[in-house]
């Protein structure tokens, strides 16, 4: 038995250790509290110093360091407000205070170094960047923090040669090379920047992807027709000394493409997909950006060669779609629905019968004006229960098939049916763009104004939102007594979307004569696209030139100048499209159009 001398020794071991463990509780408690504030207090600090607010953050700090003596972190942000304030001397001491009291260690001298080049002093700052060295090993990531100081002070070149001496000191050629690639494009010493690239790119096979992709930004987006025929020149040497790789050859090809040499890059990426035996990857990869700078013959001409010199290979069925697309483009809509129909018989999956089934839909809808004929085909893509996106992406096309036919209440009531939860986000901007149109066709503009509002606050990026808004803006200037010419163009628009162009251009041209009318500038510019769709040209031409003479504030301007320039781009009229090119990128503020104009400009200068 336990004698109750035994139990009260037991009771009073087990209350000292409930108090101590309750004393342990409390000072975590407060510890944890005194570390709260401070960092409140700091957080403060770190708002005021980069407000510009210097004397009340060192204010602050000062009180802070009466209270939480030698802090790591109060002496970090004393040098950091003394740093950002231009009080440079001060922030050097407290960075001797905080060597003084917690030793040397590589962040402290990058931020000696970093203070030194803010001083001027670069040799100090060559002494601090040593020491961090010495103190690191060497390792690469104090080599990037180097390289990264005297980045952020404007120092490039350098921070060049840190990423060179890394290279030699590790022994490693090909490091750093993204890195150094990002500093020469600073510098816009575009050929370097290339070099590096493509030594990242071809480094390893997981910086494939990344390494393709920084030396496409490169390609697109310079201006200049000297920095494309040096990058041209840097390819045509790294093929040389590569003769049986397809790399440079490609890249070779997508600057051909940017200097509109089309026929060469034709050639070129005939080649390099027989170097690299795939199957016409390239060549389908050419033919898209030939559609999307509308060269849509080419495009054509280049999938029918995957399809009869690579039948049945990895790419066919890529191939017949581009091609199809190509079709669509140039009007041929029947020779889009044979390649399609193709597919279609061919298909050995269900989804790709779907997914023919929803493009032949479109190319009746969208290209022939066949509305019933589509009807056919969305049918049958919302009776089939496997893939609900597809059955309520053909549900949209069916209600847009009935507005076409004049059916605006039917078309109404299947929008508002569609299940928006396996739509993706244009779709569902699509879908609210829609069901805004019908409200403005049937001049009900309230409604119609509520839900253009609608869709630029739920998709405030999307594609339609700049069309809202200017509808939102019509709405509001002709209310009243001037509904009646807002109704008139609502009728034109309306008859625009049924293909009954003629009508429409009667309408629009009422209103771009009516003297005094808000919509008068916008009914001309219309009137111009028109034309232009029914090939009517030298009138498309004359109603532009109209709008320009007209109405000197039109928010329409820009763009008709752009079409006027366009016009004389088509009809081969050199002369009259620089000049026109050239007063569309010194006279409107509109950043699309001009970069539009200069790439005009950069292949007629080439011609």
């Amino acid at each position: 038995m336990t004698s109750k001398g035994s139990l009260g020794g037991i009771r009073r071991i087990t209350i000292a250790l409930g108090l101590l463990l309750a004393v342990l509780s409390a000072t975590a408690l407060s510890q944890d509290i005194f570390q709260n504030r401070l960092r409140m207090a700091l957080d403060k600090v770190e708002r005021l110093t980069m407000s510009g607010k210097y004397d009340d953050a060192l204010e602050l700090l000062t009180d802070l360091d009466k209270e939480y003596p030698q802090d790591a972190m109060i002496y970090e942000a004393f040098r950091k407000a003394y740093a950002y304030s231009g009080d440079y001397d001060n922030a050097l001491e407290m960075l001797k205070k905080m060597e003084g009291l917690f030793g040397r260690s590589t962040s402290l001298m990058l931020q000696y170094g970093d203070l030194y080049l803010k001083m001027g002093d670069n040799n100090g700052a060559a002494g601090a960047f040593e020491r961090a060295l010495e103190i690191s090993g060497q390792s690469l990531n104090t080599f990037h923090g180097i390289a990264n100081v005297y980045r952020s002070n404007g120092l490039y070149d350098e921070a060049v040669e840190v990423y060179r001496d890394a290279r030699r000191k590790l022994n490693q050629p090909s490091l750093l090379s993204r890195e150094l690639g990002q500093l020469y494009e600073v510098q816009r010493n575009y050929t370097a920047a290339i070099r590096e690239y493509y030594i990242f790119m071809m480094s390893d096979s997981s910086s494939e992807g990344q390494g393709n992709q920084l030396i496409r930004k490169v390609i697109e987006y310079l201006d200049d027709p000297n920095d494309l025929n040096l990058l041209k020149s840097t390819f045509a040497d790294i093929g040389k000394s590569e003769p049986n790789s397809h790399v440079p050859k490609r890249f070779l090809g997508d600057i051909l493409i940017r200097q509109d040499s089309l026929d060469r890059a034709y050639e070129l990426y005939k080649e390099v997909d027989k170097l690299e035996n795939d199957h016409g990857k390239f060549l389908v990869y050419f033919a898209r950006r030939c559609l999307e700078q509308d060269h849509d013959y080419l495009a054509s001409d280049a999938c029918r060669y995957v399809l009869d010199e690579y039948p049945n290979e990895a790419y066919y069925i890529q191939a017949k779609y581009v091609l199809a697309s190509a079709y669509v483009k140039l009007g041929q809509g029947d020779s889009a629905i044979t390649v399609v129909r193709e597919i279609a018989e061919t298909a050995r999956d269900h989804r790709s019968i779907i997914e023919s089934m929803y493009f032949i839909g479109t190319v009746f809808l969208d290209i022939l004006n066949q509305p019933d004929s589509a009807l056919a085909y969305f049918d049958a893509v919302t009776r089939d229960a496997q893939f609900l996106g597809w059955r309520n992406r053909a549900s949209l096309r069916k209600a847009d098939c009935y507005l076409v036919k004049g059916y605006l209440a039917a078309a109404d009531s299947i929008y508002r049916g569609v299940d928006e939860t396996s739509l993706g986000d244009g779709e569902n901007e699509s879908l609210a763009w829609q069901l805004a149109q019908v409200k403005f066709f049937e001049h009900d503009f309230e409604e119609a104004k509520r839900l253009y509002a609608g869709l630029t606050i739920k998709h405030r990026k999307g594609l339609f939102v700049n069309d809202c808004l200017k509808r939102i803006l019509m709405i509001d200037e002709n209310s009243g007594l001037d509904q009646f010419d807002l109704a008139s163009f609502a009728d034109a628009e309306y008859l625009i979307l049924r293909a009954d162009l003629d009508s429409a251009i009667t309408r629009l041209e009422f209103l771009s004569d009516k003297t005094g009318s808000n919509l008068a500038d916008i009914a001309t510019f219309r009137m111009g696209e028109l034309y232009l769709r029914t090939g009517e040209i030298e009138r498309a031409l004359l109603t532009y030139q109209k709008l320009l003479a007209q109405f000197p504030e039109s928010f329409w301007r820009g763009e008709s100048q752009k079409h006027i320039a366009d016009i004389h781009w088509d009809r081969g009229e050199t002369q009259l499209a620089q000049q026109a090119y050239r007063s569309l990128l010194t006279e409107y503020d509109n950043l699309l159009l001009q970069e539009h104009a200069r790439q005009r400009l950069m292949q007629l200068e080439n011609m």
